[in-house]
């Protein structure tokens, strides 16, 4: 057959196809190898890339700031647990529970916080208070002495309610009772009895919550955490406000912690997972869930994956279908899909070599890459099959088909590879390996396409039966006729639709939200939802770098001026040498609890009989002291006492129905628990 030679691009086409029919072998065989090899390639070397970050051009300033912060103050990011429930206890047993699992795995959790209490800030803990709270922490401290001192000798629970009995025993009775906030105690006791009195008072909201808490561990499993000793100076639901990280007016608290380096966050993540899970049987009834931009990362990475993956074998087959039922048979359909999959083979192989990893941008160039390269298939297909109905041999029809739709074909393939490379001229850095990889694979799925693609539809018997197929025309000529026939009506329509399609547009707008890119089912992302809008702050903020301290401070300064910076939080203060007041202030409560010691933690078991029994003498004082004080109008000691005896019954009812030897071994858990958090809150003072 004569074939025009007025182009470089006819006479390369023409060679092809001579060479794709004289030598079949030459272009299907190496291409099934070279396709293992990509495969194979790509199933060992190919990374994914979970960092936003990987997504900004590493010359834009502002990464580059965001890079030297980083250097200057390395860390990982948070993993943070948020837990909601409808009791502030549970919250507070779910991530103490929680915090000593992490605290125990030091080799994947670093920067444990859920709590800012002075044991948990360490010695220098004092330091990081403003001279007001210090001043009302060692205020509280001389009002509690007497108690903490004759608290500090109990080493168990059954000394500690000895000590309450002895309280009330050898207290005094006074004539007439005043209101603490009116007078002080009269009667025939010393000052120093009358301040331990009052000190104890004090006391029974703290011993309430011990009590309680303690037949609350009896009912739980895993080992119990400390009632919170900073409860026993204050309000239990405004100290745990204080001392937790609460949100949402103590609805939700939060677990914070760092895995030791970037590479250790996913396995952090999946055993921090595994920790909740333990976690929530022991505290049922609480929602948690785990949030932090590794979190986010790696589930919108997974998320990705397994819908791009779920995209792209949907449209491989949708594509393959609508081939098939369009052409009304299955080999070159078939054929043509096969070459696609080769095509796609050598663009993961490519992608590996030159870029080396795949974004949540770049994992979805597949399902695009199917639905455009399809084309080069299905114009090849028509064409070869139209010349065989018009009775040409296989040969000719391949030349024709592969040489004058083959222009076509390859120059529709450059527009548009040409379009996507030119996204690799970006400083979007996640765009312009889209534009790399995208372009790239159109460019190679042509290979396929017009080289193993004709040697495969040189076989089977749709070229026989296309020779017998009948000259009038077929189903998708009359088709075509339809609109080819009706310029004008076609012409208006499209116009309609482009009108109609403008006033759409103002609906358009750029979503800033990088959470709404993600799945709305993913538990990550709702509580990250719900975290963001539970705070009082905007989610926005910046790190401000400084050279030395005073520069650091008139920064400060200046942002806090600012109408549009809600708060400022600096390290410039803690740099800049402590103020002599402060210091002064340190001192004295230093030298507040220097002369408390507390005794060793008793390890045995508790005596659940000796227990009871002093649980039973003091609930008899109560009801003698409850007696005294409603005849006197106290409403809220009266309240008080009120509600420590009903622990106390609490307490006894779940004594005498659970077991002793399994009871003994889980309060002695708890005894450990508070002691022990006692003493290493005093000696942080210290």
């Amino acid at each position: 057959m004569a074939l025009p030679t007025d182009s470089f691009s006819v006479r390369l086409l023409g060679r092809l196809a001579h060479a794709v029919y004289h030598r079949p072998n030459w272009f299907l065989y190496p291409q099934i190898f070279l396709f293992v090899c990509c495969v194979a390639y790509t199933a060992f070397n190919l990374e994914f890339s979970t960092k936003r970050r990987d997504l900004v051009g590493a010359n834009k300033k502002y990464h580059q700031n965001f890079l030297r912060f980083k250097e200057e103050f390395p860390g990982q990011d948070d993993l943070a647990v948020l837990v909601e429930s409808e009791g502030r206890e549970k919250n507070r047993q779910f991530v103490e529970r929680l915090g000593a699992r992490l605290e125990a795995e030091p080799n994947l959790f670093a920067d444990i916080f859920y709590r800012n209490d002075l044991k948990m800030l360490g010695t220098n803990a004092l330091l990081f208070a403003d001279e007001a709270s210090l001043t009302e922490l060692n205020k509280t401290l001389k009002e509690y002495r007497p108690f903490i001192e004759k608290f500090a000798k109990a080493t168990n629970l059954v000394s500690l309610f000895d000590f309450v009995n002895r309280q009330f025993r050898t207290a005094p009775r006074p004539a007439k009772t005043i209101p603490e906030s009116q007078s002080t105690r009269t009667g025939p006791a010393g000052p120093q009895q009358s301040n331990e009195i009052d000190a104890m008072i004090k006391a029974l909201p703290a011993l309430e919550r011990i009590i309680r808490q303690a037949g609350d561990s009896l009912v739980r499993t895993g080992t119990p955490p400390s009632p919170g000793i900073n409860a026993l100076f204050g309000r239990a639901e405004e100290t745990e406000q204080q001392i937790y990280l609460t949100f949402a007016r103590g609805r939700i608290y939060l677990v914070s912690a760092h895995a030791p380096t970037e590479q250790l966050n996913f396995p952090a993540l999946e055993r921090l997972r595994v920790l909740v899970r333990e976690t929530q049987v022991e505290v049922p009834g609480v929602n948690a869930a785990i949030i932090g931009e590794p979190v986010l990362e790696y589930d919108e990475m997974q998320q990705s994956k397994k819908d791009t993956t779920l995209a792209t074998v949907v449209s491989l087959v949708l594509c393959a279908l609508i081939f098939i039922y369009g052409y009304q048979e299955t080999g070159r359909p078939v054929k043509a899909t096969i070459c696609l999959i080769i095509g796609l083979g050598y663009t993961m192989g490519f992608t590996t070599l030159v870029v080396g990893h795949l974004n949540i941008l770049t994992i979805t160039f597949a399902p695009m890459l199917i639905g455009m390269a399809i084309d080069f298939g299905v114009h090849l297909v028509t064409r070869y099959e139209e010349e065989l109905r018009h009775g040409k041999t296989e040969r000719e029809a391949l030349e024709k088909a592969m040489v004058f739709t083959g222009q076509g074909i390859s120059t529709g393939c450059f527009t548009t590879a040409g379009a996507f490379l030119a996204m690799g001229l970006t400083d979007f850095k996640g765009i312009r390996e889209m534009g790399i990889i995208a372009g790239g694979g159109m460019l190679i799925c042509l290979v396929p396409m017009m080289t193993m693609l004709p040697v495969l539809l040189l076989r089977g018997k749709q070229n026989v039966l296309d020779h017998k197929w009948p000259a009038e025309r077929d189903r998708r000529a009359r088709i075509e006729r339809l609109w080819l026939e009706r310029p004008i009506v076609v012409g208006c329509l499209t116009a309609g639709l482009c009108a109609l399609a403008l006033t759409q547009f103002r609906r358009v707008y750029f979503d800033y939200n990088l959470l709404h890119m993600q799945s709305p089912g993913l538990p990550s992302v709702e509580y990250t939802m719900k975290f963001l809008e539970s705070g009082s702050n905007s989610v926005l903020f910046a790190a401000v770098i400084s050279d030395s301290v005073p520069e650091a401070i008139e920064l400060e300064s200046r942002l806090t001026n600012l109408t549009t910076v809600a708060s400022v939080k600096s390290m410039a203060h803690f740099l800049s040498g402590e103020t002599p007041e402060k210091l002064m202030r340190v001192g004295e409560i230093k030298r507040e609890v220097s002369s408390i010691q507390f005794a060793e933690p008793d390890i045995r078991p508790v005596d659940v009989v000796e227990l009871s029994r002093t649980l039973f003498s003091l609930k008899g004082y109560l009801g003698l002291a409850l007696e005294e004080v409603r005849r006197h109008g106290e409403k809220d000691l009266e309240n008080n006492l009120q509600c420590l005896r009903i622990a106390i019954e609490d307490f006894q009812q779940r004594l005498a129905y659970t077991d002793r030897s399994p009871t003994s071994a889980k309060l002695a858990e708890f005894q450990q628990a508070l002691f022990t958090d006692l003493r290493e809150t005093f000696d942080t003072l210290k």
